[in-house]
């Protein structure tokens, strides 16, 4: 079996105010890139809602959020990749001394981990170690009050993602809250973030920027907005370190009047396509990525035959789209047309609970 065959789903399972689901945590699952088809392999018990993972650049360890709620403190937590047995191996847990993270990265070296705090209004950054062992001494950015446009969304600051650069250099945070997107500097020898060294871009007002994705150009980068479902386009000047909105596209028909929010966003592995999720109309928006200016071309947009599309990712050789539909407890697999980046009809379903967060190894 080729490691890159290899994926990790990060999923929901343990809430206050609703049912809790029966994952068990995290799964591992096998991709036969023949045939489009998935199978479960293993899992491993983590009840905390590991809803997003990240994998350090090095494939030897991967890192999950525990995505609790607004008065559970979270703690993030460290696996090994046995890629022998096809499985995960704890290592450790570390407080990220805030509530709700709902994003992980970590940076090229491996060494450091941050996290987007939600509920907790903040940013955490926690130290690893060569043997994959998380810190327990966070350091915490907080970000203060919300734009207060949307007043059931945004009277708090959200963070939502944190997105490190292709240049491992700035840390790109969009705050759903605050409509804003934070640019931090990361110390390179620390991996502390630098307050004073920090700059920021306002978004349209009501917009909740919450995820990020950078062309392989490293010039161009899309923020998808899940409050009015729009996708900015942005040129970024590593020197001046800012980010210049270039164009914005919605990712909805024109004549739909329900209710909708867009979720993930990301590019197909030769760079010409972008897709991104919307919520509430269950489908993804498709478009192409003109080479000149980064501006965005409907291509169309597909359904995702399940409810709640909140994350999906593309399979290394561009070929398939697999979409995490949460609130129907699937996977489904599409075919991509290289050719035209159209997303073709579905080709295999997995039942797995409430899927978050995909990852191919």
């Amino acid at each position: 079996m080729n490691d890159n065959n290899l994926i990790f789903v990060g999923t929901y399972n343990n809430f206050i105010k609703e049912k809790t689901s029966l994952s068990d945590g995290i799964y591992t699952l096998n991709f036969n890139n023949l045939t489009g088809e998935l199978k479960i392999i293993s899992s491993v018990i983590n009840k905390d809602n590991p809803s997003f993972l990240t994998i350090s650049k090095n494939k030897k360890y991967l890192f999950s959020v525990g995505e609790l709620d607004e008065v559970r403190n979270s703690k993030i937590s460290s696996y090994t990749i046995n890629k022998n047995k096809k499985c995960l191996e704890f290592i450790n847990s570390a407080s990220c001394n805030s509530l709700g993270p709902c994003h992980i990265t970590i940076d090229d070296s491996g060494q450091y981990i941050y996290t987007a705090n939600y509920s907790g209004k903040s940013v955490s950054f926690l130290p690893v170690s060569e043997s994959g062992k998380l810190s327990d001494s966070p350091n915490v950015m907080h970000h203060g009050k919300g734009s207060n446009v949307n007043k059931n969304r945004q009277i708090d600051s959200h963070p939502h993602s944190v997105n490190i650069d292709p240049t491992n250099k700035y840390l790109i945070v969009p705050d759903l809250g605050q409509d804003k997107i934070y640019m931090y500097t990361i110390d390179q020898i620390s991996g502390y973030l630098n307050k004073k060294n920090m700059h920021y871009v306002n978004t349209k007002p009501g917009s909740g920027p919450r995820h990020v994705v950078f062309h392989p150009n490293q010039k161009f980068v899309y923020v998808i907005n899940e409050l009015d479902s729009t996708i900015d386009n942005y040129v970024l000047d590593y020197n001046n370190q800012t980010l210049s909105l270039i164009s914005s596209i919605s990712t909805l028909p024109e004549n739909w009047k329900g209710e909708s929010t867009c979720a993930d966003i990301h590019i197909s592995p030769n760079g010409k396509y972008l897709y991104g999720s919307n919520r509430g109309h269950d489908s993804i928006a498709s478009y192409k990525i003109d080479n000149l200016d980064g501006k965005l071309i409907n291509i169309g947009i597909f359904k995702t035959n399940g409810k709640t599309p909140r994350n999906f990712c593309i399979d290394p050789s561009g070929k398939y789209i697999l979409v995490g539909n949460q609130d129907s407890d699937t996977i489904k697999v599409f075919e991509i047309n290289i050719k035209s980046g159209e997303i073709n009809n579905e080709i295999f379903s997995l039942d797995i609970p409430k899927p978050v967060c995909i990852l191919f190894l």
